[in-house]
């Protein structure tokens, strides 16, 4: 499913100079884009940038593409959940 919000897994992160965490993502359902807020277990944060298997900037992608994702609070596990949700829901998940 290309509507919605993106829903996937964490397939690993780490740690990159002058991009922070950084962290290889493939959605299930949805579409992920630059400034979605997103949760992923423990953390969560806003999608900084968004860079394809190819090495390339976008600005969106859809299911079944790995995607860097930059704008991590803090380092995701590896096999995490991770969910685009809405700035609200992002900033009442950050309160708790």
């Amino acid at each position: 499913d290309v509507t919605g919000p993106a829903k996937g897994y964490i397939l690993e992160a780490k740690l990159e100079k002058g991009r922070g965490i950084v962290a290889t993502f493939i959605s299930q359902h949805g579409r992920l884009a630059i400034g979605d807020y997103f949760v992923c277990g423990a953390t969560g944060g806003r999608v900084t940038s968004l860079i394809n298997s190819e090495g390339k900037r976008v600005t969106e992608v859809g299911p079944s593409i790995p995607v860097q994702i930059a704008g991590f609070d803090q380092m995701p596990e590896v096999g995490e959940f991770f969910e685009v949700v809405s700035k609200a829901a992002y900033l009442t998940e950050r309160a708790v």
